[in-house]
């Protein structure tokens, strides 16, 4: 019976689509004894039934693949861990290029999502995820983390477009949000540097924040050279 109704629930699956089985456990299966579902999932996925990503995550297979040779698409997968930014967001050079600071992305994607929970990265089908315990889809957050990990990586490009960067920041600083930053910082660990980069943007668009109480005076956080450049560019026109 539990074969039958798991086969069932597959076969209106669309093809290409992905499911935890920790998730589709919860919400559908229960009723019946976990290790007899992950069982069952190994047996279907032998049978060719179910395709297989990586441990615990699985995808309806296409009708015209039989052999599983076609998996889902790097935009399916995205679409998967991020929700259209629901649950997600990606980060690293992808995210970089989608705001035109530079041109190649790297092959490899980098999210972060609160779809499932794992503690450290996690590399799935050349994907790294990483769990952030956040609501994604308040734009506050995404673009605080943004500006976040822009700090953190810009530095490591060659190709980076000053005038895009610029236009970020003057964009970040009009609608800074102090209080979903600090909830970003909450959740997520990031430098004091980070924290001291972000009030050198805000002082330059002359946007009132308290984030020097999160500094130390006595510190000298080190610069980003290309954020740097981009706030002296900026500065002789504000």
């Amino acid at each position: 019976m539990f074969t039958k109704s798991l086969r069932a629930w597959v076969d209106m699956l669309k093809e290409g689509e992905i499911f935890l089985a920790k998730v589709a456990y919860e919400e559908y299966f229960a009723d019946m004894e976990e290790a007899t579902f992950y069982q069952l999932l190994a047996r279907l996925h032998k049978e060719k039934t179910l395709g297989k990503l990586a441990k615990g995550l699985y995808y309806r297979p296409y009708y015209d693949d039989i052999s599983l040779q076609r998996k889902p698409s790097e935009d399916k997968l995205v679409e998967f861990f991020t929700n259209k930014n629901k649950n997600g967001m990606v980060v690293g050079s992808h995210l970089y290029a989608k705001l035109g600071l530079i041109s190649n992305p790297d092959s490899n994607y980098q999210i972060y999502t609160n779809v499932f929970d794992i503690k450290s990265v996690r590399v799935l089908h050349g994907f790294e995820v990483k769990t952030v315990n956040i609501d994604f889809k308040n734009e506050n957050y995404l673009r605080n983390i943004a500006m976040l990990e822009i700090i953190n990586d810009i530095d490591s490009y060659s190709d980076v477009n000053i005038e895009a960067l610029a236009n970020f920041m003057r964009e970040y600083a009009l609608h800074f949000d102090q209080s979903a930053l600090l909830k970003v910082l909450a959740v997520k660990s990031y430098k004091k540097r980070n924290i001291a980069i972000i009030r050198d943007i805000l002082e330059t668009y002359h946007v009132s924040n308290t984030l020097v109480k999160l500094l130390n005076k006595a510190s000298k956080y080190q610069k980003s050279n290309y954020i740097a450049l981009a706030l002296q560019e900026e500065g002789k026109v504000c």
